[in-house]
C-alpha cells in the first residue's frame, strides 16, 4: 500500500523531469479523453503477490505508453509530434512505470515485468478493465489507420533514399569520366586508382 501511495505522490514531480517530444497540434485526439488515469490503472492491476502486482502495473503503464505512440502514427516520429495532451499522458504513464521500477532492485530489470509489457493478451485484458466498452473497436480503427500512415511514410523515405542514391551514382560517373578524359588527353600524368560506382558497390 505504501508503494502505491508513493507512486501517486511522486508522479507530478517525475513528469516534470521527463523531456517532452515535439508538440504542435492544438486539438487533442478524441481517444485522449478515454485514456485511464494512473490511479485507475493501479487499482485494476492489483494482485495478492506484491511482485506480481508490480509486474502487472509496470507492464500496464508500458503498454499504455506504447499505445499512445502507436495511435499517434508518424506524428510520434516527425513534426508536428504529439499533442500536449498526448505528451502529458505518455509522461505520466512512464513516470508511474519508472517509480515502481526504482522501488526495488529486482524491479529495475525489464524481466521484472514478466512479459506483460509486450503480451497482446495482457493488452486486451488491460483494455477491457480500464477503458470504456466503446474503446476497443475505436482503438483497432485508429491503430489500423496509423499503421497505414507509417507504411506510407516508410515508402516515401525509401523512395527519397533511392532517388538520392541514383543522383549520387550519376555524379560519381561524371567525376570518374572526367578523370579518365583528363588522363587520356594528357592533363593527368597518372590515372588515379579509382573505382567505378559499380566496382565500389561490389
Amino acid at each position: 500500500m505504501r508503494l502505491r501511495v508513493g507512486v501517486v505522490v511522486s508522479l507530478a514531480w517525475l513528469a516534470t523531469i521527463c523531456a517532452p517530444r515535439l508538440v504542435a497540434q492544438t486539438n487533442p485526439p478524441a481517444y485522449v479523453a478515454e485514456m485511464p488515469s494512473v490511479e485507475r490503472v493501479m487499482q485494476a492491476m492489483q494482485a495478492s503477490d506484491p511482485d506480481e502486482a508490480a509486474a502487472r502495473e509496470m507492464g500496464a503503464f508500458w503498454q499504455l505508453k506504447t499505445m499512445i505512440e502507436e495511435m499517434a502514427g508518424p506524428r510520434y516520429y516527425t513534426k508536428p509530434g504529439l499533442t500536449p495532451e498526448e505528451a502529458k499522458l505518455r509522461q505520466a504513464y512512464y513516470a508511474a512505470y519508472y517509480q515502481i521500477s526504482q522501488s526495488k532492485q529486482q524491479y529495475k530489470s525489464f524481466t521484472a515485468m514478466r512479459g506483460y509489457d509486450v503480451d497482446p493478451k495482457f493488452r486486451a485484458e488491460l483494455i477491457q478493465k480500464v477503458f470504456p466498452p466503446t474503446f476497443a473497436p475505436e482503438y483497432a480503427k485508429i491503430t489500423g489507420r496509423a499503421k497505414g500512415q507509417n507504411q506510407a511514410f516508410h515508402n516515401q523515405a525509401e523512395e527519397a533514399r533511392a532517388q538520392q542514391a541514383a543522383k549520387e551514382q550519376v555524379e560519381a560517373h561524371k567525376a570518374y569520366n572526367k578523370l579518365q578524359q583528363d588522363y587520356e588527353s594528357g592533363k593527368l600524368q597518372q590515372m588515379p586508382a579509382l573505382q567505378t560506382p559499380e566496382q565500389r558497390a561490389l
